[in-house]
């Protein structure tokens, strides 16, 4: 999706635009949210409300913050693959989660498959850790 935001705070304008919901939650959080002391689950948690409604507004619909921002959903698509020129980074925190807590039991067969994909950079490293071994 594309959603395109019109911002007014008080005598400024701006105009923003959004292909994912995780850069609009990003700008949310640094504009739209104060951190108060070191609670920052309370700033992640305002900042995932304002993102959520304004992801979840329809066009021509206005949100004001506690803040004094009015945003204004100027314009909102679906977007389809072609229209899409970015893939979402697998981040070290994600990857651990994905793991659980039982990947030992099978983390060497999914080793396995990426290696062997597209004769892998992992592939040729492996393969030459198990030469050297051999020797």
């Amino acid at each position: 999706m594309q959603i395109k935001l019109e911002i007014m705070t008080y005598n400024n304008f701006e105009e923003r635009t959004f292909k994912k919901y995780d850069d609009l939650f990003d700008f949310c959080r640094s504009r739209f949210c104060m951190l108060v002391s070191t609670d920052f689950d309370g700033l992640n948690k305002d900042a995932e409300s304002i993102a959520k409604t304004i992801w979840n507004a329809s066009t021509g619909e206005y949100i004001k913050t506690d803040m004094g921002h009015i945003i204004c959903i100027a314009d909102k698509k679906i977007l389809n693959n072609s229209d899409i020129a970015f893939k979402k980074t697998v981040t070290k925190e994600m990857v651990k989660y994905w793991l659980g807590v039982d990947y030992h039991k099978w983390i060497a067969d999914v080793i396995v498959d990426i290696a062997n994909k597209n004769d892998s950079d992992l592939s040729k490293e492996i393969n030459n850790a198990w030469e050297e071994h051999l020797q």
